[in-house]
């Protein structure tokens, strides 16, 4: 989708049919950090229960994976653990 500073535009699509969006995710380490993405774009709460807070949109996850490059290769693997399989090209 187009990006639109009003917010009465709106974008056409000259997708396929079938087209399957693509899924965006976000690592960050810390609330604070993922507070202006989460509320930028409406993200809610996804999994509770989950090993690392995680919010989402139609298109769009966000973990918050804690300080350091071990905890965020950790939550990058979790993610990738949920995201649908798809056939390597």
């Amino acid at each position: 989708m187009g990006y639109c500073a009003a917010r009465s535009c709106r974008v056409r699509s000259n997708r396929p049919m079938g087209y399957i969006p693509t899924m965006l995710y976000f690592v960050v380490a810390t609330r604070p950090e993922a507070r202006p993405i989460i509320d930028h774009f409406q993200m809610k709460a996804a999994d509770v229960a989950a090993n690392f807070p995680l919010y989402g949109s139609e298109n769009l996850r966000l973990i918050i994976s804690g300080m350091g490059k071990s905890a965020a290769a950790a939550a990058a693997g979790y993610l990738r653990g949920l995201a649908p399989h798809t056939a390597a090209a």
